[in-house]
Protein backbone atom coordinates (compact mmCIF):
# COMPACT_ATOMS: atom_id res chain seq x y z
CA UNK A 1 0.00 0.00 0.00
CA UNK A 2 1.43 3.37 -0.95
CA UNK A 3 -0.50 6.42 0.65
CA UNK A 4 0.55 9.83 -0.98
CA UNK A 5 -1.63 11.73 1.40
CA UNK A 6 0.55 10.20 4.43
CA UNK A 7 3.40 8.76 2.88
CA UNK A 8 3.28 5.45 4.47
CA UNK A 9 3.52 7.23 8.00
CA UNK A 10 0.01 6.42 9.23
CA UNK A 11 0.04 10.45 10.12
CA UNK A 12 -1.63 12.84 8.19
CA UNK A 13 -0.26 16.24 8.52
CA UNK A 14 -3.62 19.31 7.90
CA UNK A 15 -1.82 22.26 6.98
CA UNK A 16 -2.77 25.02 8.66
CA UNK A 17 -1.45 27.96 6.65
CA UNK A 18 -1.46 26.81 2.85
CA UNK A 19 0.40 30.47 1.96
CA UNK A 20 3.09 29.65 4.23
CA UNK A 21 3.31 26.45 2.55
CA UNK A 22 3.25 27.87 -0.90
CA UNK A 23 6.07 30.50 -0.43
CA UNK A 24 8.37 28.12 1.66
CA UNK A 25 8.10 25.48 -1.35
CA UNK A 26 8.56 28.16 -3.73
CA UNK A 27 11.87 29.32 -1.96
CA UNK A 28 13.40 25.94 -1.84
CA UNK A 29 12.39 24.26 -4.84
CA UNK A 30 15.59 24.87 -7.09
CA UNK A 31 17.74 23.82 -3.78
CA UNK A 32 18.21 20.11 -4.50
CA UNK A 33 16.33 18.57 -2.22
CA UNK A 34 14.44 15.65 -2.79
CA UNK A 35 10.37 16.58 -2.73
CA UNK A 36 10.12 14.67 0.53
CA UNK A 37 12.71 17.40 2.31
CA UNK A 38 10.96 20.37 0.58
CA UNK A 39 7.35 18.94 1.91
CA UNK A 40 8.33 18.48 5.18
CA UNK A 41 10.69 21.80 5.25
CA UNK A 42 7.08 23.63 3.98
CA UNK A 43 4.54 22.09 6.54
CA UNK A 44 7.20 22.87 9.44
CA UNK A 45 7.32 26.43 8.26
CA UNK A 46 3.86 26.81 7.68
CA UNK A 47 2.52 24.80 10.74
CA UNK A 48 0.52 21.62 10.66
CA UNK A 49 -2.25 19.68 12.55
CA UNK A 50 -1.11 15.66 12.91
CA UNK A 51 -4.27 13.44 11.95
CA UNK A 52 -3.87 9.72 13.90
CA UNK A 53 -4.38 7.54 11.95
CA UNK A 54 -4.25 8.67 8.32
CA UNK A 55 -8.30 9.74 6.87
CA UNK A 56 -7.38 8.14 3.60
CA UNK A 57 -5.46 4.88 4.32
CA UNK A 58 -7.11 4.56 7.40
CA UNK A 59 -3.53 3.16 8.94
CA UNK A 60 -2.05 3.84 12.27
CA UNK A 61 1.35 4.30 12.71
CA UNK A 62 2.03 1.46 14.51
CA UNK A 63 0.61 -0.53 11.11
CA UNK A 64 3.22 0.82 9.11
CA UNK A 65 5.64 0.39 11.79
CA UNK A 66 4.69 -3.41 11.82
CA UNK A 67 4.92 -4.10 7.71
CA UNK A 68 8.28 -2.51 8.03
CA UNK A 69 9.70 -5.47 10.29
CA UNK A 70 7.90 -8.43 8.12
CA UNK A 71 9.22 -6.88 4.58
CA UNK A 72 11.35 -9.39 2.66
CA UNK A 73 14.59 -8.01 1.94
CA UNK A 74 15.96 -8.50 -1.69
Amino acid sequence: MNCDKCNDTGTYKECLNQDAFDKEWDRLDHTGLSTINIYDESMDAAGYNPITPCPYCKKDPKYYRESKKHRKLW
